[in-house]
């Protein structure tokens, strides 16, 4: 599967167009993990979640889609500012065939420029109608101003509610519950919301086929890898990072630190509506454990979610951890270099850092170039930080890739072009639940690595 990217260096407006035409048609869904992952940046980019939930004797898939105000172009009007946009979703069953398709206009008016750079979204939702079965849902978007697209496409199988046991709906997570005179309201967030809570998270979930008297205990359980000290502290210069490796990807969880037991009794026949509410995960790769065991007439089943969550440190906006910059300033420092800046303290640290971007390009390289670790976490972060991963620390040094191809599931290939030669940066995935990619060995050319790290230490 091939992917267009533009070439490095074009300017900003052009590469957000070339990323948002790029990757069209039915072949795109086995779309690469990192071209989704760069397109994030691009107008119009939204955030969307899947809910499958029973209507009567159907499947229904509620789609939530949070389009950020600073994804839309707006333009001034006599009120304050405005933009507009579409929502495309298209339906395609194993066969490839399109079997549903659903429009959606939206506007956004603000009264100062301010709002439009805020990190407010517009909120929506769509509801599909589905028999059980395998799909592939296509969002996009259409930034009416910019004549801009964004798509999305993902699988997604619709649950067969039909069957005479117990069964359940997906989770939804929640910022809160408001109780008023109409009912329940919930707001829901997105899973990458997580962090941005203070204290605690709502799960919204529903049961069907429960009967008076079924007993439903949930059983929640916080996992996670016990941390182990490493004194591996070599030092990393003028190498790709094949020795990269986040040893929380991969390992299985071996430690429960949160565990939470309620019991339910069924009054109704139907359908059983709950709503719990859990203090946040532990900051770093959480394996969240849901259990419900219903008991009916002496009898047991047992309904299993399983969900992963990473959750990185709380910083102010803008703000990078120095352990994270460190990180990634290695592969360009020499060691006399790196060891003066990781073992300083304070504000001699800092010194440290702007002395080398002093000799080295100056303040904009350093902006630069911790502008990229910045995006880095937010284009690759699965398991760990993306900026120390393999993808991110290629991505930071070496910036985004010419073209993209992923020839399977397991394995993606970055391109980057000089003059008539390309030059490709190969990239294994490790694990099928996590889109975690290691750099496949020798995989990179020594001199093109080089040049990148020649070109972090430019003088002035």
């Amino acid at each position: 599967m091939r992917f267009c990217f533009s070439k490095y260096g074009v300017t900003a407006i052009a590469l957000l167009a070339i990323l948002a035409g790029c990757s069209t048609g039915y072949d795109t869904f086995t779309e690469c993990y990192s071209t989704s992952q760069f397109r994030k940046f691009s107008l119009p980019s939204f955030s969307s979640y899947l809910m499958n939930v029973k209507t009567g004797d159907e499947s229904r898939i509620d789609i939530y889609l949070q389009m950020p105000y600073r994804h839309l172009r707006f333009e001034k009007t006599s009120d304050g500012y405005k933009a507009s946009f579409s929502i495309t979703v298209i339906v395609r069953n194993e066969e490839k065939e399109i079997i549903q398709t659903k429009e959606l206009e939206r506007s956004v008016v603000v009264k100062t420029y301010e709002e439009t750079t805020s990190p407010r979204f517009d909120g929506m939702m769509q509801t599909l109608l589905l028999k059980p079965s395998e799909y592939v849902i296509e969002i996009i978007s259409h930034d009416h101003l910019a004549q801009l697209r964004y798509k999305q496409i993902t699988r997604f199988r619709a649950k067969d509610f039909s069957d005479s046991t117990v069964t359940a709906s997906t989770l939804l997570l929640l910022d809160t519950a408001i109780t008023d005179s109409k009912g329940i309201a919930l707001r829901p967030i997105f899973p990458i919301s997580l962090v941005s809570l203070n204290n605690d998270y709502g799960i919204f979930q529903e049961f069907y086929n429960v009967r008076v008297s079924d007993t439903i205990r949930i059983s929640e359980q916080y996992r996670k890898s016990k941390r182990q000290e490493s004194n591996d502290n070599s030092f990393v210069y003028a190498g790709p990072p094949y020795r990269v490796k986040s040893e929380t990807c991969f390992k299985d969880p071996d430690s429960v630190y949160y565990k939470s037991d309620s019991m339910f009794v069924i009054t109704k026949n139907g359908t059983q509506q709950v709503i719990q509410f859990f203090p946040l995960p532990d900051r770093g790769y959480n394996t969240i454990n849901r259990k419900i065991t219903v008991t009916r007439d002496a009898t047991t089943d047992t309904l299993q979610f399983l969900e992963n969550y990473f959750l990185p440190e709380r910083t102010s906006q803008g703000f990078i951890p120095f352990q994270q910059i460190v990180l990634a300033m290695r592969y360009i420092l020499r060691e006399a270099e790196y060891d003066s800046i990781s073992i300083a303290t304070g504000e001699k640290r800092n010194q440290y850092i702007n002395q080398f971007w002093e000799s080295h390009g100056g303040m904009d390289r350093r902006k630069e170039f911790e502008q990229r670790i910045a995006e880095a976490n937010v284009r690759f972060t699965e398991c760990s930080n993306g900026s120390e991963t393999p993808m991110g620390i290629v991505y930071i040094i070496c910036g985004i890739p010419d073209y993209i191809d992923c020839r399977n599931e397991i394995t993606e290939t970055w391109y980057y072009n000089f003059g008539e030669r390309s030059f490709p940066v190969q990239f294994r995935r490790e694990k099928e639940s996590i889109a975690y990619y290691t750099l496949s060995p020798f995989s990179i050319n020594d001199s093109f690595w080089q040049y990148y790290i020649d070109r972090c230490r430019q003088k002035k």
